[in-house]
């Protein structure tokens, strides 16, 4: 029986939290406020290097090889990575699958421009249809563009929805540790469903997820945070930013700003950031 008929779900997802100041000016407007942006892209940043791991792990799993999962699933970085199979542990009612992901011990430069190295590795547990009922995905020394990334991340099926839509239930944590030993930590507490996608399981650009629930951290700058998201996140494998969507953010001494994804199917880098009447637009890398 082939364990991979079933999908699996494909997180994507992002996490930012940010500083802001300014004068009053209608939220129409797109405003400079004196945002502190070095912030803005280092929490930006840890979203994003949290779903690379997860499209990694899932195409190592299911494809058996390593792509950097923007827009050209045929972009594959097999010049830096290895991905490695353990035997499958059958049992009577689920069997588990690990798969580990080398990226070497010295940093290699994948065709996407981003330098790695170190360990991803992934357990998942599917029933006797080859539906996934849980994973588990573990860094291990895992460095990204000079960033040391260790990565704790469950994933556990949940319900069927009213709309016979697969739920899981996503917790873990991410710490990234910069060139200069600052950090960043965050704690997610969330739940994903697969909208859409589940009927070509071997086809990891059309899933579509909507995904609820909240983090909480440090940011790199010391500042303890929490964020919800108040409007579902909507993300698709084919885009590495999300699609639309609202996340209020609540930071340590600061007042509560959301982070507005909009409304739509594009896929871009641009995110605005509400604060009061004020409106600020900021780009992703």
């Amino acid at each position: 029986m082939n364990l991979l008929k079933k999908t699996s779900l494909f997180p994507f997802f992002f996490s930012l939290t940010f500083l802001l100041f300014g004068c009053q000016k209608n939220i129409d407007e797109d405003v400079e406020l004196d945002l502190d942006t070095e912030i803005i892209i280092a929490d930006a940043n840890v979203g994003v290097t949290v779903s690379e791991i997860d499209n990694i792990a899932d195409q190592a799993e299911v494809l058996s090889f390593v792509s950097k999962k923007t827009y050209d699933i045929t972009d594959v970085l097999n010049d830096c990575a290895t991905v490695e199979k353990d035997d499958t542990l059958f049992g009577n009612n689920y069997d588990t699958l690990y798969t580990r992901v080398s990226f070497g011990e010295v940093e290699c430069e994948g065709i996407d421009g981003r330098k790695r190295k170190g360990k991803i590795e992934i357990m998942s547990v599917y029933n006797k249809l080859g539906f996934r009922k849980f994973r588990e995905i573990n860094t291990e020394n895992y460095h990204v563009q000079g960033k040391k990334v260790r990565l704790q991340r469950k994933l556990e099926y949940d319900t069927l929805n009213d709309l016979n839509q697969f739920v899981w239930k996503l917790i873990g944590n991410v710490e990234i540790t910069y060139s200069n030993n600052e950090k960043t930590t965050v704690d997610f507490d969330k739940k994903y469903t697969l909208v859409s996608g589940g009927d070509t399981p071997l086809n990891l650009e059309d899933d579509e997820l909507q995904i609820t629930g909240s983090e909480n951290g440090i940011r790199k700058n010391g500042k303890n945070f929490t964020n919800t998201i108040i409007e579902p996140l909507k993300v698709s494998r084919n885009c590495r930013y999300v699609k639309e969507g609202k996340i209020k953010f609540e930071i340590e001494n600061e007042i509560d700003f959301v982070l507005d994804y909009g409304a739509g199917s594009d896929c871009d880098n641009k995110v605005d950031i509400l604060y009061g009447d004020q409106k600020e637009v900021i780009e992703l890398d």
